[in-house]
């Protein structure tokens, strides 16, 4: 089996509250810039899950 080459600027798996806590302070600070709209807000979910979704398949990747 070939090892796989890696580029060197592999993100770093994280726990999981630690991403939990990544994207609580994302939404606070997300929160005081804007008073949201629903649509904004839908737009904010979508973002936040993808960066939990992208962050899980590192996590697997790496175990």
């Amino acid at each position: 089996m070939v090892p796989i080459k890696h580029p060197t600027t592999i993100p770093q798996p994280q726990p999981l509250n630690s991403i939990a806590q990544m994207i609580i302070n994302y939404w606070k600070i997300y929160k005081m810039v804007s008073l949201m709209s629903l649509e904004t807000e839908n737009e904010f979910l979508k973002q936040s899950t993808k960066v939990i979704t992208n962050q899980l398949q590192i996590n697997d990747v790496k175990t």
